[in-house]
C-alpha cells in the first residue's frame, strides 16, 4: 500500500509538473502574441501617416534658408540634419488658412520618435518659426532595426538612386535631390528583443509631390 500511495504520488507530481508548463506556455505564447498585435497596429499606422507626410512635404523658399522638403536649416541657421535615423520634413496642416508643420523623426535604437513645430503665421511662406517645437513624442516602441544593415530611412533620387546619408548625414545639395524616401521599421515584442524571433517589418514608400527641382529652385 505504501509503495503505490508513494507512486501515485510521484504520479500526480509529474502531472502537476506537466500542466504547470503548458500553462506557462500557453500564458507566454498569448503574452507574445498581444505584444506583437499590439505592435503591428502600432507600427503599420506610423509608417502609412509618415508616408502620407512625405508625399505631402513642400519647399519654404521665401526665407533666409531656402529649404527643400527634406529640411535645410532652421530659422536661425542651424542645420537640420538628415541621415538614416533621423530628417524633418515641412508639411502643411489640414486648416484653411493652413500652417505648416515642422516634423522631425528620429530612431534612438529602441523607439521611433516623432516631433512637431507649427509655424506661427498661416496662408504660405515665408514661415514664421517663433512657437515652440512641442513635446517629442515616441510613437513606436521596441524597434530593433540594424543603422548598418537595416536604417529605418533610406533616399533616392529621380533616377531612383539611392543618395549616399554619408558619415555626416545628407548635403544641402543631396537635400535638394531627394525624390523619394523609404521608411522600415522591425519592431519585436519586448521577450523576443535580441533573439530574431517574432519580429515584424514594416515598410514604406513616398514619392515627394514638390521635389526642390520642380517648384523650389
Amino acid at each position: 500500500m505504501l509503495i503505490e500511495a508513494l507512486s501515485a504520488l510521484f504520479l500526480l507530481g509529474v502531472l502537476f509538473a506537466l500542466f504547470s508548463a503548458l500553462a506557462s506556455n500557453v500564458t507566454n505564447r498569448n503574452t507574445f502574441l498581444t505584444q506583437q498585435t499590439y505592435l503591428a497596429q502600432t507600427a503599420r499606422p506610423t509608417v502609412d501617416s509618415m508616408v502620407d507626410e512625405i508625399q505631402a512635404a513642400a519647399c519654404d523658399f521665401g526665407t533666409t534658408y531656402p529649404n527643400p522638403p527634406v529640411v535645410w536649416k532652421n530659422a536661425s541657421g542651424t542645420d537640420m540634419p538628415a541621415n538614416p535615423n533621423l530628417f524633418t520634413i515641412d508639411v502643411p496642416d489640414h486648416l484653411q488658412p493652413y500652417h505648416m508643420r515642422r516634423i522631425t523623426y528620429s530612431y534612438d535604437g529602441t523607439a521611433l520618435w516623432r516631433q512637431v513645430q507649427v509655424s506661427s503665421n498661416t496662408g504660405g511662406p515665408p514661415w514664421n518659426w517663433t512657437n515652440p517645437p512641442l513635446a517629442n513624442v515616441k510613437v513606436v516602441d521596441n524597434v530593433t532595426n540594424d543603422l548598418v544593415n537595416n536604417p529605418p530611412f533610406r533616399y533616392y533620387d529621380s533616377d531612383n538612386l539611392p543618395i549616399s546619408a554619408g558619415f555626416f548625414g545628407l548635403s544641402r545639395f543631396s537635400k535638394q535631390l531627394v525624390a523619394r524616401m523609404t521608411i522600415t521599421l522591425t519592431v519585436a515584442p519586448p521577450a523576443n528583443r535580441g533573439t530574431g524571433s517574432g519580429s515584424l517589418t514594416v515598410q514604406g514608400s513616398a514619392a515627394l509631390r514638390t521635389p526642390w527641382t520642380s517648384d523650389c529652385g
